[in-house]
């Protein structure tokens, strides 16, 4: 846990990479020299060199062996053969990792079986292969051989602990620092749904009307009767929103004109009536009107103009 707001994880491992690159210049490019005896550090330059020989021997003697099991189709032998030449080929890359322009190559196979990268762990491994090699009388030769650098490895590495040389991969301490340093992946925010296109049916001599979470519509005719336009396409530039319509009384009062044959009109008999100007042909024109096209008018504005109709018809008698 960070202390004092500093996590010890991000703040060590600059320092130890540092160290690195410190030793680096200092002449140590290959590996990081632990503190030992001269013997300490020939002892591994000639254990290391004795891995190469035998370990290179071995691979070129199992790849023949494992081209003619398969030529022989003796498959048991065959498939110990390439068992012995993947781990061969892995203790072979594990001893040339300290020379340092095989270091990219040899890290990518050893990191999935890193053990091979310590003393000990590159010993036993050693052991490991040479029991395989008792098949053959060369095979008997190459194992006793393998067998003695194997526990000659695991022997020095527990007996002078910390003193051989060791190299430390640069790379597993970049990765844990960038682990550790990578902020966290932010997932986008969750899309806001956007509400369906609704139309509320027209009034009774209105125009239709759009519900709050629809999409403005598109410019059409404000006649009370026109047609009510389709929903409109949500990926269109929307238009600048029409102007409140008018209350409900004055807009029911307002029907679409007559034909030509009612003369003038449903408001033209309701404003004569207003003021007086009444006549025979405006009350009958308004009459007609009411009878056809009761459908398009609110109850309300019926039941106004049958009391004004009756009031015109009482003051002609």
């Amino acid at each position: 846990a960070p202390l004092n707001g500093v996590n010890p994880v991000t703040t060590t491992l600059p320092l130890v990479r540092d160290q690195f690159r410190n030793l680096e210049m200092e002449g140590q490019k290959e590996y990081i020299e632990v503190m030992g005896c001269k013997c300490e550090k020939e002892l591994s330059h000639l254990l290391r060199m004795a891995g190469i020989i035998v370990t290179s021997l071995t691979l070129l003697i199992e790849l023949a062996s494992t081209l003619t099991e398969l030529i022989t189709f003796k498959l048991q032998s065959f498939v110990l053969s390439l068992y012995l030449v993947m781990f061969l080929t892995a203790t072979l890359f594990a001893e040339l990792r300290f020379i340092e322009c095989f270091r990219n190559m040899t890290y990518r196979c050893l990191k999935h079986i890193y053990f091979v990268s310590s003393y000990t762990g590159r010993g036993l491994f050693y052991i490991f292969i040479g029991t395989l090699l008792f098949d053959k009388a060369i095979g008997y030769i190459l194992g006793i051989m393998m067998i003695i650098i194997g526990t000659i490895n695991v022997v020095a590495s527990n007996v002078c602990p910390g003193k051989l040389p060791v190299y430390v991969d640069k790379d597993p301490l970049e990765d844990e620092e960038n682990a550790y340093s990578a902020p966290a992946p932010v997932s986008p925010p969750p899309r806001a749904a956007t509400a369906a296109p609704t139309w509320t049916p027209p009034a009774r001599g209105g125009a239709p009307v759009a519900s709050p979470a629809s999409v403005v519509p598109e410019p059409t005719t404000t006649s009370a009767f026109s047609r009510a336009p389709n929903p409109v396409n949500p990926f269109a530039v929307p238009h600048k929103a029409a102007p409140p319509p008018p209350p409900a009384a004055s807009t029911a009062s307002a029907p679409a004109p007559v034909a030509e044959s009612g003369g003038k009109g449903f408001l033209s008999a309701v404003a004569d009536l207003a003021t007086g100007n009444m006549s025979g042909d405006t009350v009958a024109a308004g009459i007609n009107f009411m009878k056809d096209n009761k459908e398009h008018l609110t109850p309300d504005t019926i039941a106004t103009a049958a009391k004004l109709a009756s009031m015109a018809q009482g003051s002609q008698k």
